[in-house]
């Protein structure tokens, strides 16, 4: 895709559900803390990851557009196994500290 492309692809997309994104600059949410009742509760509850191929300039989280490689990644919420589940979040919070 283009650069024109991926900016028009951005544009139409922002001007359609912009109002529900998420924005870097809406305070109050935290990627690792907001809780869904928060996001509920806000009209703004869509919070939209890109691949990196599509983010085509910076600072484009202030548009609700968020790359991948800036998001907090965990691979433990793939399982539903409770033991695996729990043993991988205090491993998780071990090597964040």
């Amino acid at each position: 895709m283009s650069e024109k492309n991926k900016e028009r692809f951005v544009f139409e997309l922002t001007k359609r559900i912009g109002k529900y994104l998420i924005t870097s600059t809406d305070l109050w949410f935290n990627l690792c803390q907001s809780t869904m009742g928060e996001i509920l509760k806000s009209p703004k509850r869509v919070l939209l990851v890109f691949h990196n191929y599509l983010t085509i300039f910076e600072n484009c989280e202030i548009y609700g557009i968020f790359p991948e490689k800036n998001r907090f990644i965990n691979v433990w919420h793939n399982t539903n196994n409770t033991d695996v589940l729990v043993d991988s979040i205090e491993k998780n919070l071990v090597e964040r500290k």
